[in-house]
Parts: C-alpha cells; structure tokens; sequence
C-alpha cells in the first residue's frame, strides 16, 4: 500500500511539474514576444527548450525536497507531503478553468455594409488577384514613384504595351465602378482574403498610364481611367471590415491623389482634364476615411480567431504565414505541444476578455476629431505589462497582436493625410476654373493657410 501510494505521488507530483512548468516556461519566452510584435517565424523550438528545462528544474525541486524530508525524518509517514500533493492538485483545478464567455460589445451589424450586392462587389475585388500584372523591367523603375518622372515619352511603347496587357483588370475596374457601393467580407479562409497587395501594383500602372498620357498632350485619356479607379476606392472605404484593406484603399486613393496634383500642374493639362478631376475628385468625406469601422471589425476578427483556434494549433498562431498560401500541417511534436500547452496555458473567454477594453478604448479613440489614441495606449500598456500566470498562453498572443500606439497614429496619419490632400486639391481644382470654394480646415475647422508669397495651403495640422 505504501509502495503504491508512492506511484501516486510521484504521478501527481509529474503531473504537477508539468502544469506549473508551462506558464514559467511562457514567461521565461517573453522578451522574444514584444508589445505589437505581430508574429515570430518560429516559436515551437524556444517552447519546447524552455518547457524542458522548466519541468526539469520542477521535477528536481521536488526530488530534492521528498530526499530532504527523508533525510532529515520531517515528514516519516508522508503525510504534509500527501497533504501538500492534493493541496497543489486543487489549486491547479481551478488554475485550468476559463473565465465565463465577455459580453459581446460590439456585432458585425456594428459596420456599415453595402444596402446591394455586397457579396457580388467583394468577389469582383477578389478577382483582381487572379490576374497577372506583366513585369516589363523597360518600365519597372517607374511604377510607384512620385512625383511621376518627366522622362516617359522614350518608353511610351511599353508603357501602352502595358497598359493593354491590364485590360481584363480595367475592365474589372470599369464593372466595379458601375456598383453605387463596394462590400469587404471578412472570413477565416484565407483563399478567399483579398490579396490588396496586387490591387495597389494595379493601381500603380494606373498612375503611370495617366502621367504618360500627360507627357503626349492627351491629358484627357490619362484622367478618365484615374478618376474612374478613385471612384472605385472611395466605394470601397466605408465598407472596409478590416483595418488592412482600409489602408490599402486609403494608400490608393492618396497615390490618386497625388497624380491628380501632378496632372493638374503639369502645363500640358487641358481645361477639360481639370473639369474631370474636379468632378472626380470632391473631398473625402470623414466617413470614407474613418477608421471606427475597420477596428471594429479586426476586433471581432480577432476574437473570433481566439474561438476558432484549435489546441493542436495553438504554437502557429505566434508564426507569421502569407496569406494566400495554405498553412502547412504543424509536426507531430509541434502539434502535442500545443495541445499541452494550449490545455494548461490558454484561455479562450479569458483571452477575448483581454481584447474588450482597450478595442472599445481604440474604436472611441478613432471615432473622435481629430483621432486620440492615448486612452487606448494607456490600457494596453497596463494589461502587457501584467503577466496573467493563470493564461500565460493568451497574454502572450495579447501582447504581440495589441495594436501600438505607434501603429494607431500611423493609421491615422495616412488616413487624415489623405483627406488633408483631397481638401487642397479640391481647391486648386476649383481656382483653375474661376470657382473659388472654401473647405475648412480638417484639424482645426478653419480656412486652409495661405502662404502670402507662393500661394499655396498647407494644414495646421501634423
């Protein structure tokens, strides 16, 4: 009798080990898991060594103490260490369970969607990807530039080579802009995410085509294409779920911009191409360039992930994989691990509780005029700051997806920016036709500031 419960002792006292092992190893792996890191390309082996050597120095602990108690007779009928084994088990017990579910405070009814023919328009932008942008290195080095280069003219063929090499895109362009709004649909496939990437190369040659069509004198053939692919971002951007095809289309439609300035300046552009722009080119409204919508739904994509994650995937979720590409099947090793792991270590309720406060902080924030992000910061700060021992796992993947402080005004720099410059070329627009308007300032409400000698507005903004 006394042999078995020695077994038992030992079983529980592995078992132990094993479950107090874990979160020390988790936190031990902390500075390679920083505040917005995003992902590591690779966690499973400093797990896997700091796991070891965790339950080994455990297991050694409690050989030592069990050959103290012994040695020194403290303990000869091993009762306190009968006693102390349950005591651990029961505390562990409650150390294994989750939080209840947090309330849901925001839905997916929270975002604005397209009234028509959302799924339709999401799967005509998905099909951009599947088209194959020609890579001709006579013009490469011009792609993407700004301002757009003056000497195009001795490539004006393969710019047009190009140019037609893009049409079943244009043509996807040209049905897009026929829709009165654009859907983004949000889902866990990642065969079916947008890759926007390719959407921004598109939008690239897009640019270049207008500048060349400047540079010959036909300013009119470069504008219509430009103003028809603004027309298709500013569809796009109040209906953006997600804050990464938000900023893709933002980024778009700031490159628009920026070629429209250069084709307006430039001195071979038509009276008629600034009527054009003009038309097509009104100021963003705060709307198109608010960022509540797309927080909102990389919140709820987030917490929805943390419900979808599978035990045997756990460990991958710290790794970054393109997306596009199938996520190869974790190893055998890998794949236990992250049961063990995800079993004693990771919470599910208990890490979405983590996401409430600071996204409802964040989603407030963007909502305000100008955007203020330092509540938000303050709160991230805090819960990062504060290993939760009982969900070591979950704060982990807390720390590297909270968004930054740095990442916040980012965001939002590129979004005010860009109506910041939609504002300034409405103006200029309107002045070269003999229309003078008055667009207040979107920082501070009033007139844009003239410079006295040059004549230009800027924004008393950042």
């Amino acid at each position: 009798m006394k042999r078995l419960m020695s077994i038992v002792g030992w079983i529980l006292t592995v078992a132990l080990c094993v479950i107090y092992g874990i979160p020390l190893a988790l936190l031990a792996i902390v500075p390679l898991c920083p505040l917005g890191g995003q992902h590591l390309s690779s966690i499973v082996m400093p797990v896997t060594i700091a796991c070891l050597t965790s339950w080994a120095f455990l297991l050694a602990l409690a050989v030592f103490i069990g050959w103290l108690c012994r040695k020194r007779n403290w303990d000869a009928k091993g009762y306190y260490r009968g006693g102390g084994l349950l005591i651990l088990l029961a505390v562990s017990l409650l150390f294994l369970i989750d939080a209840p579910p947090p309330r849901d405070l925001y839905t997916w009814d929270s975002i604005p969607s397209p009234r028509n023919d959302a799924a339709k328009t999401h799967e005509l932008v998905m099909s951009l990807q599947h088209i194959e942008l020609a890579r001709d290195e006579e013009i490469m080095r011009f792609v993407g530039t700004f301002p757009n280069p003056t000497n195009l003219l001795p490539h004006a063929a393969a710019i047009e080579a190009m140019w037609s090499s893009i049409e079943p895109a244009r043509k996807v362009i040209e049905e897009l802009d026929g829709f009165a709004e654009i859907g983004d649909i949000v889902t866990d496939d990642d065969s079916r995410k947008v890759l926007f990437v390719r959407v921004r190369n598109l939008a690239q040659r897009y640019w270049l085509y207008a500048a060349l069509k400047v540079a010959q004198g036909k300013s009119e053939d470069g504008v219509r294409p430009l103003v028809q692919l603004h027309s298709v971002c500013r569809k796009s951007l109040p209906f953006s779920e997600n804050l990464l095809p938000k900023m893709i289309w933002i980024a778009i439609c700031g490159g628009d911009l920026w070629d429209a300035y250069d084709v307006v300046r430039s001195p071979n552009c038509s009276k008629e191409a600034v009527r054009l722009l003009r038309e097509g080119f009104e100021p963003l409204t705060e709307d198109e360039i608010s960022l509540r919508g797309a927080f909102i739904g990389s919140f709820l994509q987030g917490i929805r992930e943390i419900k979808n994650l599978q035990d045997g995937q756990f460990l991958d979720a710290f790794t970054w994989y393109e997306v596009g590409k199938p996520k190869p099947p974790p190893p055998f090793w890998s794949r236990n691990l992250s049961r063990v792991v995800s079993f004693v270590a990771f919470k599910r309720h208990r890490t979405a509780s983590y996401c409430g406060p600071y996204s409802a902080l964040l989603i407030e924030g963007a909502a305000r005029h100008p955007p203020d992000p330092s509540a938000m910061e303050d709160c991230v700060s805090s819960r990062a700051k504060t290993p939760d021992f009982r969900n070591m796992g979950g704060w982990l993947l807390f720390r590297l997806g909270a968004p930054s402080y740095q990442s916040f005004t980012k965001a939002v720099g590129t979004a005010s920016r860009a109506k910041v410059w939609s504002d300034l070329l409405a103006v200029e627009l309107h002045e070269r036709l003999g229309q003078p308007v008055e667009i207040p300032d979107y920082f501070t409400g009033k007139t844009y500031i003239r410079d006295e000698k040059t004549g230009t507005l800027s924004s008393a903004g950042p």
